[in-house]
């Protein structure tokens, strides 16, 4: 009886996709058709990717995204180095370091028609 469902489904999606097919621009068809060979061809890629992923989260170990930051302690009974840029002309800048100064408008364009005996238009 399961055979006999499952061979009725078959046939049903056949001729489905017979009829839509047929009426497909052959264009349409080879783009589709493209469609289905990529995505075959790259299942064995995510296969492969899914089994290396179990394998490394099953070994126990922790796999950290991030590497862990390295801290450097200065050396005993020395002072800490610490370097100030200074602002521009000598002046101090009330603006926060990491804050950029908005951006100049571009200047004009200028376009050149060919064949105009004008010259550069705006």
């Amino acid at each position: 009886m399961k055979r006999m469902i499952v061979l009725l489904i078959a046939v049903f999606i056949s001729t489905f996709g017979y009829a839509v097919a047929s009426r497909m621009a052959g264009e349409s068809r080879f783009l589709l058709a493209g469609i289905a060979i990529g995505v075959i061809v790259s299942l064995p890629a995510a296969l492969l990717a899914a089994v290396v992923a179990t394998r490394v989260s099953n070994s126990g170990r922790q796999v950290s995204a991030e590497p862990e930051p390295v801290v450097r302690q200065p050396a005993s009974g020395t002072p800490p180095i610490v370097i100030v840029n200074p602002g521009q002309g000598g002046r101090v800048s009330r603006r926060a370091p990491y804050v950029e100064p908005l951006l100049e408008p571009p200047p004009p364009r200028t376009f050149t028609i060919v064949g105009d005996d004008t010259g550069n238009h705006e």
